[in-house]
């Protein structure tokens, strides 16, 4: 780590804008990786472990440690263990820092009087986002190897399963960011909720939008675009890859079809996560401003095109 006599996290410094947004970034990327985590060991359960839907990530480490150990020929539960290890204790660094004027930064254990501080800098923080986000592909691409488990070694096909279980992913996300905003905003019980479907929710949010006693720009745009998303993401989520010919779904009452555009199952994940968000912030701004929506992430259209 960086040790200047100017550094990045001090307000002054001309990259401290640069630095306040990688330390946002890897707040989202620790959840969305936490997120992933637990639909992995969803999948790849260990004997008397019953994971949490939120958790930290040294208690996420040591039960897929033990999946792992459950599963002993699964190579991607393996590289996802050790990629998860090679990040964590950085991340802990510098989400457990101190927060000086001068930067965030850690004790130097290594000091002679044990007290030396050890500043980040914004290419610091970047590694530990890389790594984050690195993890998360892995994860996505267990997800996606767990819808189709034997397709043949092709670097291409692998790819397309790493969307393929990022799309699951961020569905599962969208679905809590709803249920959030319905929870917080509409005052609906959540484990009532976790029983209805996505289309169920968005009936719900339609009422909301409705009810709700002000202006909520933000409401209208996350009910106008889950509409179109989610006709897209049912698309795939109810159905399944061919043995051995990812590129080809099988959804009933449709026959086969082909996905083999990877751009789109892209488009679809961003667009996915782009949703969680604005849910996210639907919520956050609306406690933050006593009650008052502010329609942050609000603009823009979908691109999506099937």
């Amino acid at each position: 780590m960086s040790n200047a006599t100017r550094h990045e996290g001090n307000p002054r410094h001309r990259r401290h804008a640069d630095y306040l947004y990688a330390r946002g970034e890897i707040t989202y990327e620790a959840a969305y990786l936490d997120e992933r985590l637990y639909r992995v060991l969803g999948r790849f359960p260990a004997v008397g472990i019953a994971p949490k839907r939120k958790e930290l990530l040294g208690v996420r480490l040591e039960q897929l440690r033990s999946s792992v150990k459950a599963c002993p020929g699964n190579a991607l539960l393996r590289e996802l263990v050790g990629r998860l290890a090679a990040v964590i204790g950085a991340r802990n660094d510098l989400m457990h820092s101190f927060a000086l004027t001068g930067g965030a930064f850690r004790f130097d254990a290594t000091a002679p009087n044990g007290v030396g501080r050890t500043y980040f800098s914004v290419a610091d923080i970047e590694r530990v986002r890389d790594g984050l986000m690195a993890a998360s592909a892995v994860a996505d691409m267990i997800l996606g190897y767990s819808r189709c488990s034997s397709v043949p070694g092709d670097p291409d096909q692998a790819e397309y399963l790493e969307l393929l279980g990022r799309v699951h992913a961020e569905s599962d996300s969208l679905f809590t960011g709803l249920i959030d905003v319905l929870r917080n905003l509409g005052g609906h019980d959540e484990r009532q909720l976790r029983l209805e479907g996505v289309g169920t929710l968005r009936g719900l949010l339609g009422e909301l939008v409705k009810t709700w006693p002000r202006e909520s720009k933000s409401l209208e745009v996350l009910l106008g675009r889950t509409e179109e998303v989610n006709r897209l993401r049912n698309h795939i989520v109810h159905s399944w890859p061919v043995e051995g010919h990812p590129y080809k779904l099988v959804s009933a009452g449709s026959g086969f079809f082909d996905v083999a555009d990877r751009e789109d199952l892209q488009l679809l994940a961003v667009e996915l996560r782009q949703l969680w968000v604005l849910a996210d912030n639907i919520v956050k701004d609306n406690a933050k401003n006593g009650g008052s929506l502010v329609p942050s992430y609000a603009q823009g259209s979908s691109v999506l095109r099937f």
